[in-house]
């Protein structure tokens, strides 16, 4: 039944028989106050860092896309920057 509402339910039956009725209690109170102060609101850099590979990943794939289809996914319209013309369109 892993997976259900019944199992759920047979899950937490289980575990306040082995660990005690206030098992979720615990457990809850413990996740803010094991953090060691890491992540991005407390090292800015990291955050800056991370912010600006995931642009430029996001950047290039927008523009691959483009580049590819002539279609930008952000405008939902065919981009007129990006559509390649023939020399023969030119003449």
């Amino acid at each position: 039944m892993a997976g259900t509402i019944e199992g759920g339910r047979q899950a937490a039956k289980t575990n306040k028989q082995r660990y005690g009725e206030d098992f979720f209690k615990i457990i809850g109170g413990k996740g803010g106050s094991i953090s060691s102060g890491g992540g991005f609101s407390y090292n800015r850099e990291l955050a800056r860092t991370a912010g600006t590979k995931g642009g430029r990943i996001s950047a290039e794939k927008r523009a691959r896309s483009i580049r590819e289809t002539g279609y930008d996914p952000l405008l939902r319209r065919q981009s007129r920057a990006y559509t390649r013309t023939s020399p023969e369109d030119s003449e």
